[in-house]
């Protein structure tokens, strides 16, 4: 503040005697708040020549350009102390603004993530729904599967029962050919020795053929010499004749 010293006459209309407070006009209000936003505070300087030439006006002549500068400074000041609150105020506009846009986006974000939650669980219920019915006709296959198996093993069991059964047959047919081969060898040399015994009875035969074929040779031939000379024998003789010298019976050499 500028201390109360005026020249008489030359107060403005409307001040008081603290009159130095001038940039607080409501006109000087519209006037700094246009230029806020836009104009920096040092080409805002030509705004205060008309007050301070009102303020020259109203001091004394040797204090007035320090006055002078003590009022620019002031309005200056305060200008800046105003650009910086509306500085303050747009940027924590801009920051709710960008929350808000962020929030947005976020939500919107959000809405995506639930559609393709929603999208996805809708696709794996499709998935398990698949897997189920494939699981169930997989363990229906297992089922018949196993039974086939059983079916198989059982048929297996009978077929090795057949088999073992197969084997004792085998054995006991190879102990009878075995039995059949030591019998037609017994028999086969059995038969040798029968062959022998018949070669034998063939060349026994023979001689008593030759034996027999003499007799009757001889006993025509005495026939024949006793019928030359008239000599008669009865037929009962030669019957005891050939029954003594008959040939033995074979089965009894």
């Amino acid at each position: 503040m500028l201390p109360s010293e005026h020249t008489p006459g030359a107060t403005p209309p409307g001040a008081s005697g603290h009159s130095t407070t001038v940039v607080l006009e409501p006109e000087d209000h519209r006037e700094v708040g246009s230029t806020i936003p836009e104009v920096p505070p040092s080409t805002s300087l030509p705004a205060l020549e008309p007050h301070t030439t009102r303020l020259s006006s109203s001091l004394s002549g040797g204090r007035t350009a320090p006055k002078k500068r003590m009022g620019s400074l002031l309005f200056l000041g305060l200008q800046g102390v105003v650009l910086l609150s509306f500085k303050g105020i747009l940027s924590t506009y801009e920051e709710a603004s960008g929350s808000s846009s962020r929030a947005c986006q976020l939500e919107n974000e959000l809405k995506t993530l639930r559609k393709k939650k929603a999208r996805e669980e809708g696709a794996l219920q499709h998935r398990l729904r698949n897997l189920t019915g494939e699981h169930n006709t997989l363990q229906e296959k297992y089922v018949v599967s196993v039974r086939r198996a059983e079916a198989v093993k059982a048929e297996l069991e009978g077929m090795q029962a057949e088999r073992d059964c197969a084997l004792l047959k085998m054995d006991a047919f190879k102990k009878e050919m075995d039995a059949l081969k030591k019998e037609r060898e017994s028999l086969r040399a059995g038969s040798d020795e029968m062959l022998q015994t018949n070669d034998r009875l063939l060349g026994r035969n023979l001689l008593l053929q030759h034996f027999t074929f003499a007799l009757e040779r001889t006993i025509q031939v005495v026939q024949t010499k006793l019928d030359e000379a008239d000599l008669e024998v009865p037929k009962s003789f030669w019957d005891s004749v050939r029954d003594d010298v008959s040939p033995p019976n074979p089965s009894n050499l």
